[in-house]
């Protein structure tokens, strides 16, 4: 009966794999307010980034937020904003570096940012 030689394996060129959305370290002020935004659902913390990502990638969408929801009825969850894909920001400044700009952000409880490769590019998108 022949014997199973090992076969040595040898490294491959895999591709480096895109991450769909980056995250952007935004500190208490994670909402982009000059950016066109719809808001989305409110999530318990849990699911929060599972079912805001999908609403991203199912609509017009380049980004979206995370942030403690405050409405009274839904304490404890978070609140998805969506910031549309097909609109720019205005005033033109906040298009370029948003975060470092007062103006361009707005405060929010327990938020997070997350962008698209390509539109973190686009718009110079840097943490805050």
């Amino acid at each position: 009966q022949p014997t199973k030689q090992p076969v040595p394996l040898e490294p491959t060129n895999s591709p480096t794999v895109t991450p769909k959305y980056i995250e952007i370290s935004c500190g208490n002020q994670c909402h982009l307010i000059q950016w066109p935004y719809k808001m989305g659902g409110s999530y318990e913390p849990s699911v929060a980034y599972g079912k805001c990502e999908a609403d991203c990638d199912n609509g017009d969408c380049k980004a979206f937020s995370l942030q403690d929801d405050t409405r009274f009825n839904f304490s404890g969850n978070k609140r998805c904003f969506l910031y549309k894909a097909s609109k720019e920001p205005s005033p033109e400044i906040c298009a370029n570096d948003p975060f470092s700009h007062p103006f361009c952000r707005y405060a929010t409880s327990g938020g997070s940012f997350f962008i698209t490769p390509a539109a973190k590019a686009q718009y110079n998108v840097q943490n805050l």
